[in-house]
């Protein structure tokens, strides 16, 4: 599902859900200033906005967050016409959303700051 909401609410009715929120895991938008980036769809996605990913609301209860079952990072390729451009878009925040599913969040979060 594109958005969060739509995610907590999918989850609330029982579904198995795959967080792909256009607002943290679409890696087809610019990683930062677009006029210093090769062309992308639009929208501004960082690594940091990515590591920040939390795919278990807190809006959720235990119950129905066990219905968040994975998350997906997109990248649409209307705009890219080569491997290495594909690799440009995807790295390094591939690796944080890596990071996010793997790592429980409040970990995450802990070790993130130590290091800013």
């Amino acid at each position: 599902m594109r958005s969060i909401k739509g995610c907590i609410a999918a989850a609330k009715q029982n579904n198995d859900v795959i967080m792909t929120t256009n607002s943290h895991v679409y890696f087809d938008y610019y990683q930062s200033a677009p006029e210093e980036e090769p062309l992308a769809i639009g929208g501004h996605t960082t690594v940091e906005n990515v590591y920040s990913f939390d795919p278990t609301s807190k809006e959720l209860s235990d119950k129905d967050a066990r219905k968040i079952i994975g998350a997906q990072g997109n990248l649409w390729t209307e705009h890219i016409s080569t491997p290495e451009h594909v690799e440009y878009m995807i790295l390094p925040r591939m690796s944080a959303l890596a990071g996010v599913v793997w790592t429980p969040f409040e970990k995450k979060l802990e070790r993130f700051f130590k290091q800013t």
